[in-house]
């Protein structure tokens, strides 16, 4: 078996069939196409720490769900929503962290033997990159059997 391949593969399945997302993308949180030559919203894949035991893989994940925040040429009339999209696309992009979580609790994971542990954390963003992108990072771990054989 191997575990990163399967991991990767999964989610990328799973985050391409999301209505929300339109592109899907894997690596450093640098590789995050920020000349808007991708198609928005994107799902970026980031797996962080690994941590073995002799019987488990544990891995740390994180989901980077963003969207360009648009701005509008309408004069703002409102105190609380400013002139852009962004609260729509902090609520969309919320909405498909909150789907992916769900299709980890009850979706192929867990009946392949992989498992998420513990609750996993929504953190939103607004401005992070130059492009003006916002959004959710989801954060998780999932677990695992460590089936490498020392002989």
């Amino acid at each position: 078996m191997t575990p990163y391949y399967y991991i990767l593969d999964n989610l990328s399945l799973f985050l391409n069939n999301l209505q929300s997302i339109n592109t899907v993308t894997q690596g450093d949180i640098y590789e995050i196409d920020l000349n808007k030559q991708s198609i928005y919203a994107i799902a970026h894949i980031m797996i962080g720490d690994v941590r073995p035991t002799s019987n488990t893989i544990q891995f740390s994940v994180s989901i980077i769900f963003a969207d360009i925040v648009d701005e509008s040429k309408e004069p703002n009339t409102s105190n609380i929503i400013d002139n852009t999209n962004e609260i729509d696309v902090l609520n969309q992009m919320l909405m498909a962290g909150l789907e992916t979580h769900q299709h980890l609790l009850r979706g192929d994971f867990v009946t392949d033997n992989i498992m998420i542990v513990g609750d996993p954390t929504l953190q939103p963003f607004t401005d992070r990159f130059e492009n003006k992108l916002a959004g959710w990072t989801l954060t998780f771990d999932v677990q695992t059997a460590n089936n490498v054989s020392i002989c």
